[in-house]
């Protein structure tokens, strides 16, 4: 079957097709042809990161009403283990693929549209925003930093899904093309309490989900070799163990 057909339904009992479906979703997910995705190779060892590893549970999530742990992506599973446990755990239940655009609205996961409700119930609120701040010690090309941010978001669907509400349904959708958000300012000159308050208020700023970008970088420059670089990003896209799994990926 052409698996790549707008909201077809595949039965579970059909194995081969499920696999197929997986196999295209970890292909997009890596960047390689769906023909080098082995179907019993465990995904750890293609380099599946965790980021990448929540953006495939929210994909098997909204297709099935299957929800899958974090470890399943990132343990010795596989492309037949993962179809397997879908299975198992939907029993005779229609799956739904659904588009392969990317460009289009999309469902929300359970845990998606929990927090969705959260945030339209108080949008000027903080409390789903994770942040992390690191010191770098050394010369910074800020260029270079911005490009490589990019690429990171070039990269996960998740750092340019924007969040919407159609027909009383909060849907998502996950831009081709997001610009990063990347803020540099010069704090030569400011005290660690000045530093601290700004680190604070820069981690507090709520998020628009309808307009994006869930996600934003801050590069404040000590001195010529001392940066603080914040990292914020909303809880509905990404966790914390997930946003220091993007640190390890952009060193």
């Amino acid at each position: 079957k052409d698996l790549t057909t707008e909201h077809e339904t595949v039965s579970f009992a059909e194995t081969g097709d499920i696999e197929s479906w997986l196999k295209q979703e970890i292909a997009r997910a890596l960047k390689l042809p769906v023909s080098q995705v082995d179907a019993h190779k465990p995904l750890a060892q293609y380099g599946l990161d965790s980021l990448g590893a929540l953006e495939l549970i929210y994909s098997v999530e909204t297709a099935t009403g299957v929800s899958l742990s974090l470890a399943s992506f990132l343990q010795e599973f596989s492309v037949a283990d993962l179809a397997a446990e879908i299975q198992a755990q939907a029993g005779s239940t229609p799956l739904v693929v659904p588009a392969l655009d990317r460009d289009s609205d999309q469902p929300l996961s359970r845990g998606q549209q929990a927090l969705w409700f959260l945030h339209r119930l108080a949008p000027e609120s903080a409390a789903y925003n994770i942040a992390g701040a690191v010191r770098i010690v050394g010369e910074v090309d800020a260029d270079a930093l911005r490009r490589s941010f990019q690429s990171l978001v070039d990269r996960h669907a998740s750092l340019r899904t924007t969040y919407h509400e159609s027909v009383g349904t909060p849907i998502q959708r996950v831009h081709d093309r997001a610009a990063v958000s990347f803020h540099e300012e010069v704090a030569a000159f400011w005290s660690r309490t000045e530093l601290d308050l700004r680190l604070e208020q820069e981690a507090q700023v709520p998020f628009n989900l309808e307009t994006g970008p869930p996600f934003r970088v801050s590069l404040f420059r000590l001195s010529a070799t001392e940066h603080l670089l914040l990292l914020v990003v909303h809880h509905i896209g990404t966790d914390f163990w997930s946003l220091g799994g993007l640190v390890h990926e952009l060193a």
